[in-house]
């Protein structure tokens, strides 16, 4: 009998020290592409909200200032104001289409003892719906919209669109060892993130990677501001069906 709590104990402790991650994006990683950015930005005229954007990736305002002006067109500009927080429910809920396979792949990645975690750029609505829907463990809290009487006001997320620093703060507190993470994502703003885990022994996986990824002379870019970064080729780029890349990603779990 004391042999056999010391068995337990002695494994309790190994599973402790060698807890297992899958971090996932969500837009045109588990579900199908949609940007809840663009789909809300529509009320306030597409080319100011890329004029924002760009703004904003060539450090011209920062993400609390890219906040606070997206909340103030949206106030006193947009043609067709979001009013309720039903009517932001609904643009969530009618874009939300999760790909064939994705559910799955969150449960497999589950009995293979790995926990399942989503960081996004998005807002927090899709986030909580993903969790519901998807069977995903945890998230990082990502940007919250709250319409009320003051009008329509996005909170910052504390890491704004710095999903590598969210993903070292999580792996901080939750004592998880990097080398143990398995990271996916599509899109410029998930490279840092991807880069981070491969460079210190974890894995990272690009899927069908978006626009803003570069292939030229056989190798991937991302653009940063105005010029363009070779991403680290320890990445692994996968151009497949949805099912066929996390059929592949499971094989490495």
């Amino acid at each position: 009998m004391e042999r056999s709590i010391k068995e337990v104990i002695k494994n309790k402790i190994k599973l402790f020290f060698m807890k297992k991650l899958l971090v996932c994006d969500l837009e045109n990683t588990l579900i199908k592409n949609f940007n809840v950015w663009r789909e809300i930005n529509k009320r306030i005229g597409l080319k100011l909200d890329y004029e924002l954007y760009e703004d904003f990736v060539q450090d011209k305002i920062t993400y609390d200032e890219w906040c606070q002006k997206l909340s103030f067109y949206h106030n006193f500009l947009g043609n067709e104001r979001i009013t309720e927080e039903v009517e932001l429910f609904e643009i969530v809920w009618n874009a939300f289409r999760p790909y064939k396979g994705s559910k799955e792949f969150i449960l497999k990645a589950k009995e293979k003892d790995y926990k399942t975690l989503l960081i996004t750029g998005g807002i927090e609505k899709q986030a909580l719906l993903a969790l519901n829907v998807l069977g995903l463990d945890d998230y990082v809290r990502t940007n919250k919209v709250l319409i009320n009487d003051n009008g329509f006001n996005i909170i910052p997320s504390r890491f704004g669109f710095n999903k590598e620093q969210a993903l070292k703060d999580y792996c901080r507190k939750e004592n998880v060892k990097i080398k143990n993470v398995v990271c996916v994502g599509d899109s410029d703003n998930d490279v840092s993130m991807l880069e981070f885990v491969v460079q210190n022994d974890g894995k990272s996986f690009l899927i069908n990677p978006s626009k803003r990824i570069i292939f030229e002379n056989n190798k991937h870019y991302v653009r940063l501001n105005n010029h363009k970064k070779l991403i680290d080729e320890r990445i692994r780029i996968l151009k497949k069906s949805p099912l066929e890349n996390y059929e592949h990603i499971l094989s490495y779990l």
